[in-house]
């Protein structure tokens, strides 16, 4: 009988061992390609533009499902493999197919939306995602509240806490 529950113990060890391994690589709990609201963890708020025109800056708003609260993830695709990476184009939605989300080259690298080809690494992280800026070597987009105003998303290196989180909830 000991035996059997060795063999047994040591199979489901096996077992679990193989599963840890295998499951990253089916299933890495990225999003695929669509249309979706990214919210924050902290605050419940959505990503939003000032207006759907380049060079406006990024805000968190209050979550309503609007049409500029819209954003298609583009997963891109390793040219070698030919498998999807983590890696991602987000773009607002609407007919201006050109407008990329991407850092502000300037101190406080708070995110805005121009024509270009600015990508995104998806990790994820409890609670949700943490969105990496690829042009900012890894820095991690984050709410910053401000008093009176709306609150700014910024790049900056990730603490690990909510303000580093995102949620992505599909349009359907």
């Amino acid at each position: 009988m000991r035996f059997i529950d060795s063999l047994t113990s040591s199979l489901l060890m096996a077992g679990a061992c193989a599963v840890t391994t295998f499951a990253p690589a089916m299933a890495q709990g990225l999003p695929s390609t669509g249309t979706y609201f990214i919210t924050n963890v902290a605050s419940g708020e959505a990503l939003q533009p000032n207006g759907p025109t380049a060079g406006q800056n990024v805000f968190l708003v209050p979550y309503n499902k609007s049409g500029r609260q819209k954003w298609v993830l583009t997963r891109q695709v390793d040219l070698k493999t030919h498998k999807p990476t983590d890696r991602y184009l987000v773009r607002l939605a609407g007919e201006d197919t050109t407008l990329v989300m991407q850092p502000h080259p300037v101190s406080n690298c708070n995110a805005i939306i121009t024509p270009g080809k600015s990508l995104m690494q998806l990790k994820v992280a409890p609670e949700g995602f943490a969105i990496r800026s690829v042009d900012m070597n890894g820095d991690a987009m984050c709410a910053v509240h401000v008093e009176g105003g709306n609150t700014e998303t910024h790049f900056k290196p990730d603490d690990g806490s909510a303000v580093f989180r995102w949620k992505l909830d599909t349009t359907d």
